[in-house]
């Protein structure tokens, strides 16, 4: 074998450095947020504002109709007061009316009875017996 060396290895060739690839890391502040993470939390913030704000809407209106109702019921009840005291006014004004002594005398002459001529007057005997006793 001609022109070969013996014991002589041949040299092995360096690794040639390839051409970096493009990182994608980087590093980051601590308590960093991706943007995309932010958004999500923008619109579902917007998105319960949203929602409280219908909800606080629709207490307010139930909480407004229940007080409309109640001054409904409380002008009802008023004038179904009203209307029980005139009544009782007017039947007061009857018995009134009905338990006059003119009204009793004129009947009373209408059904012919007259006055008495003398008037006597009874008194009670001074020891009253006591009540009797059942029998059983």
């Amino acid at each position: 074998m001609k022109g070969e060396k013996k014991g002589l290895a041949r040299p092995v060739p360096a690794p040639r450095p390839e051409a970096p690839e493009p990182r994608h890391l980087r590093v980051v502040p601590p308590g960093y947020v991706p943007r995309r993470v932010r958004r999500r939390r923008a619109r579902l913030l917007v998105l319960l504002a949203g929602v409280l704000m219908a909800a606080g809407l629709f207490g307010v209106v139930a909480f407004h109709v229940v007080l409309t109702q109640g001054q409904l019921d409380l002008q009802r009840l008023q004038a179904k007061a009203a209307a029980g005291r005139a009544t009782e006014a007017a039947l007061r004004l009857q018995v009134a009316q009905l338990e006059s002594p003119e009204r009793v005398v004129a009947d009373a002459q209408r059904l012919g009875l007259t006055p008495p001529a003398q008037v006597r007057y009874l008194t009670p005997e001074t020891t009253v017996p006591p009540p009797a006793r059942p029998k059983r």
